[in-house]
């Protein structure tokens, strides 16, 4: 008699990223991963007490898979610009992973899609850029910018780039515009910076590699919040 196949937890919720990056969350059902899987769907429920967990699971890496595109630098000034910018290529390239997380997503995973708004903030309130700017506005700059983020991402997960008039370059000069023009209305003040340079459709990252979350960007950034920390607790003890 064969040995039977065992299959790892990594094994099933990598089966059930690709059934959601395939046809969204709807997508995700016991039965495919098991198709999927060539199993039953006991190794399903071996590692996963419910599906609800397992959708945790895939949620967690899409939210992880994001963090590679909006931690990366692409060369702008203020770094709200690059996790916007970041989130448009995402989208581009993940569309049904974008509308598993902000559209299609089911209330008990909230907490997940807010961590990233959460993260996203942290790094905007420590930009050396806003440092000396009042509360106020940079909440205002976040949630407008966010909503304008948020509009342009769901109108190309939804289709309406398809039809190929615009390009993933087009919209990224138009992202990166439009935060300047944010930033001014906000702060009454230009932010300097060059059209983005760089060649958007070349920008993938992969799940599999893990090297990417962990990049001389994402330290960059710990260290200049560290820095303005530390400054922040001198200029109080002072």
């Amino acid at each position: 008699m064969a040995p039977k196949v065992k299959f790892t937890r990594e094994d099933v919720i990598r089966a059930a990223f690709d059934l959601v990056n395939e046809g969204g969350l709807r997508n995700l059902t016991a039965l495919k991963v098991a198709q999927r899987l060539k199993s039953s769907v006991k190794p399903i429920y071996i590692h996963h007490k419910s599906m609800d967990n397992l959708k945790r699971d895939v949620f967690n890496r899409i939210n992880l898979l994001m963090k590679k595109y909006t931690y990366h630098d692409y060369g702008e000034k203020l770094i709200f610009t690059n996790i916007a910018i970041g989130q448009l290529i995402f989208v581009w390239n993940y569309r049904n992973l974008y509308s598993a997380l902000f559209s299609e997503h089911d209330p008990k995973f909230r907490d997940i899609v807010e961590s990233s708004g959460v993260d996203s903030f942290q790094l905007i309130i420590r930009d050396p850029i806003l440092k000396d700017e009042p509360r106020s506005k940079i909440n205002g700059l976040y949630v407008h910018i966010s909503h304008y983020v948020f509009g342009l991402c769901m109108t190309i997960s939804n289709g309406w780039y398809d039809d190929g008039f615009y390009t993933l370059y087009h919209l990224v000069r138009g992202m990166s515009k439009a935060c300047k023009v944010i930033y001014h209305g906000i702060f009454k003040t230009d932010i300097m910076g060059t059209v983005p340079s760089f060649v958007p459709d070349e920008i993938k990252f992969d799940l599999d590699d893990d090297s990417e979350i962990s990049t001389d960007r994402i330290k960059q950034l710990e260290r200049t919040i560290a820095e303005l920390e530390k400054s922040a607790t001198e200029t109080i003890e002072a």
